[in-house]
């Protein structure tokens, strides 16, 4: 018996360092294989740098023009902030609403017989 337990530990001993052997194996294969595969390089982005508002509009003439007649405006005419055309148009559009009746309503569905509304309201089912 001492035999046995002598070739079963053996057996073990070669068994297991035939599995260390073929892990070892597969870990070279695989290292092999990633350094065969090319590296990606990283584009490296640039940081975005925020330009103030007014830095960016000297690059439009037109628009600093507009501004500053705008200004200019608005310091010598007292009545400067003028009515927005944009009320005349609300009053339109409610004048037209008005002539149409208000918003347009679906018409109520009628109920067939035996269709239920809610879930409340379906026969309850014994089990």
């Amino acid at each position: 018996e001492e035999e046995e337990e002598e070739e079963d530990e053996a057996l073990l001993a070669s068994l297991a360092a035939a599995q260390r052997k073929r892990k070892a194996a597969e870990k070279a294969k695989l290292s092999a294989v990633l350094k065969s595969i090319p590296k990606k390089k990283r584009k490296r982005r640039m940081p975005s740098i925020t330009v103030p508002y007014l830095v960016r509009l000297i690059f439009r003439p037109l628009t600093v023009l507009a501004m500053t007649r705008e200004y200019w405006r608005s310091l010598v005419d007292p009545a400067y902030p003028e009515i927005d055309s944009s009320e005349g148009l609300r009053s339109a559009l409610e004048a037209k609403a008005k002539k149409n009746g208000g918003a347009r309503r679906k018409p109520n569905r009628t109920m067939k017989p035996g269709q239920a509304k809610t879930l409340s309201d379906l026969p309850v089912l014994s089990a």
